[in-house]
């Protein structure tokens, strides 16, 4: 049993000296799962946690095992089974993982999750943390199996770490081209000529219905082709392209934006795809439409 607080933290750090990132202030959400001594468990169950959140937003990443500084607080005794714990647990989850000998806190041993952004830079960003002092400080006890009183241990869980932070490396390695899922261009539908606008906003429309982000360009400055390339330039993940023949069969001619056309498809069921797509999160909704 646990009992788990979700935190906003304000963190306000120096800006990094050669390169701008969104860190100048930033939130990180912290949890704080109170947990009884079933510490090993709830630990793989963070892990698990932490690999099915980076599973979705497509990231790789390394752990490391940060053990007692020389400033360290409480019994040794206690840091040795802290750190014993925490390395069965890297090593049942099975992902890479390195020792970092005297870099945990002073008031416990902590596991780190490193991300590299699209440059190579290093970020370290999740961490999960055993805090033994916390719980002394407050004075903190539960009734165990036996009755008596015992002291428990607070985890600092941060699977995302700073939240803006976490956004900037995302965007970097997505180099503008977002995933269907969390992309602000998803769909852009095209007309071919004016005769077919009415029909291009219905199929908007659609989209809309659907929750799903749909815009329209019927420049009539621009020709066809000029139109489906500034879709694509922009990185519209999807583009709609409707004639006198979609119009007139209720269907749409799709595109991806790597210039992939996937033919002719009802506008029922193209949007009820797309829904499908975004709903499972997929990062490659253009390959599996």
């Amino acid at each position: 049993m646990c009992y788990p607080q979700l935190s906003p933290v304000c963190v306000c750090p120096l800006p990094p000296p050669n390169y701008c990132h969104p860190r100048a202030l930033a939130s990180t959400q912290l949890t704080h799962p109170y947990f009884l001594p079933q510490l090993e468990a709830e630990i793989r169950g963070c892990l698990d946690f932490l690999r099915s959140v980076y599973a979705v937003l497509g990231f790789s990443f390394r752990l490391a095992l940060s053990t007692r500084p020389s400033g360290f607080l409480g019994e040794p005794c206690l840091w040795d089974q802290a750190e014993q714990v925490l390395q069965q647990a890297l090593e049942e989850f099975g992902e890479p993982w390195d020792l970092n000998p005297g870099d945990g806190a002073f008031y416990g041993p902590k596991i780190d999750v490193h991300l590299r952004d699209a440059l190579g830079r290093p970020h370290q960003c999740g961490t999960i943390q055993l805090d033994f002092q916390l719980p002394l400080r407050f004075d903190l006890q539960y009734k165990g199996q036996a009755g008596a009183p015992e002291r428990p241990v607070l985890i600092h869980r941060a699977v995302l770490g700073s939240v803006e932070r976490m956004l900037g490396v995302l965007a970097e390695s997505c180099g503008g081209k977002w995933p269907l899922w969390l992309s602000p261009f998803q769909v852009m539908v095209i007309p071919v000529g004016t005769e077919q606008e009415e029909y291009a906003r219905e199929a908007q429309q659609s989209l809309w219905a659907a929750g799903l982000v749909g815009d329209l360009d019927a420049d009539p400055k621009l020709t066809l082709s000029r139109r489906v390339r500034r879709a694509q330039l922009t990185s519209y993940n999807f583009q709609f392209v409707v004639g006198q023949k979609e119009q007139s069969k209720r269907t749409v001619n799709i595109r991806t934006r790597d210039n992939r056309r996937l033919g002719e498809r009802d506008l029922e069921e193209a949007v009820g795809r797309l829904l499908e797509l975004q709903n499972a999160r997929v990062p490659n909704a253009e390959e599996m439409f």
